[in-house]
């Protein structure tokens, strides 16, 4: 550059990179015979515009109470709908990890940048940061749900234990319930072991419109959506006890009830008019013949045995005689 008589100058010049804000640049002039100068002026860089990174938090349902902790470079605790924003940053490559709790589900994380990403299996994303942009990257956790088996019997209070299969198993009384929490959402049964004869399953209730259970398989189905809870009411009814069984009327009676005449000849001998009050079958059987007469003894006719066995259980032929 060439000066006017008073030894000032005016130039410009373009640098091959962004200054960044508040960066200095000295000027020097060297003439023909390497004898350098200062220029008395120095000018400041223009400030490189800087970029911000957003979390947002989104739950479902949504409008959950829940808080969420974050950590690394966007760090705090949101709940949904909020944000952590992180402003003023230089080109580059940032993170921030969730922290999942109990009960829930990183289900994904969405970014506005297609440079930017997220892993919900490690709950981090991983914002890549250019001049002067803003990334949000966008964590949703899904709530889980319970199932809830509950028992009643009729009449109420009845004595009994029933036992369950399923999404929340065990045994329970009348008044009794099963719960299973932390569940992801999807479709579950329950279903009930037969008790006995003492009860009869008269219903299956459950609160959830969408689900339901069926009777003949003694079977719930459960169709859970995040952060629900379903109850299902296995109703069991009392079967009456059956009346005693009573013993059977064995005021019968022998037929022919009388032998005449005494002629020393067997004549047969059955039992009748034995019945049972319950209407159960009824076997009469003669197990034995006693008599008040010695054998052949007088007006016997020496006529010895005076009695045996009949075609049937039931039977028995007696020989017809007298004494004297």
């Amino acid at each position: 550059v060439t000066t006017d008589a008073s030894g000032n100058v005016s130039f410009s010049a373009t640098f091959p990179v962004a200054l960044s804000a508040a960066e200095v640049v000295t000027t020097t002039a060297t003439d023909p015979d390497g004898n350098t100068s200062e220029f008395s002026e120095c000018h400041v860089g223009r400030p490189v515009p800087a970029g911000t990174i957003v979390v947002e938090k989104r739950t479902v349902p949504g409008s959950d109470p829940a808080k969420f902790a974050f950590s690394g470079d966007a760090a705090g605790s949101i709940g949904d709908g909020e944000r952590i924003t992180v402003a003023g940053l230089e080109p580059g490559t940032y993170r921030s990890t969730e922290a999942v709790p109990a009960g829930w589900d990183l289900t994904s994380i969405a970014c506005s940048d297609q440079n930017s990403s997220g892993d919900p299996a490690t709950g981090s994303a991983t914002f890549n940061l250019e001049v002067g942009e803003t990334v949000v990257c966008t964590f949703t956790n899904t709530k889980r749900g319970t199932v809830v088996v509950e028992k009643q019997t009729v009449p109420d209070g009845t004595p009994g234990s029933f036992t369950f299969t399923g999404a929340a198993p065990g045994t329970i009384g009348d008044g009794g319930r099963l719960t299973a929490d932390g569940l992801l959402p999807g479709t579950y049964s329950a279903q009930e072991a037969d008790p006995g004869p003492g009860f009869e399953l008269e219903s299956i209730a459950c609160d959830d419109e969408n689900s339901g259970g069926d009777q003949a398989s003694r079977t719930a189905t459960i169709r859970l959506e995040p952060a629900e809870t379903v109850k299902c009411v296995f109703t069991n009814r009392k079967r009456p006890e059956p009346p005693p069984n009573r013993p059977p009327d064995c005021t019968g009676t022998a037929q022919p009830s009388l032998l005449w005449p005494p002629n020393h000849k067997f004549h047969l001998i059955s039992l009748g008019g034995i019945s049972d009050p319950d209407g159960d079958p009824v076997v009469a059987a003669i197990s034995g013949v006693t008599q008040d007469e010695p054998l052949n003894g007088l007006g016997d006719g020496d006529t010895a045995p005076d009695a045996r066995r009949g075609p049937t259980a039931s039977q028995v032929y007696v020989r017809s005689e007298r004494s004297g």
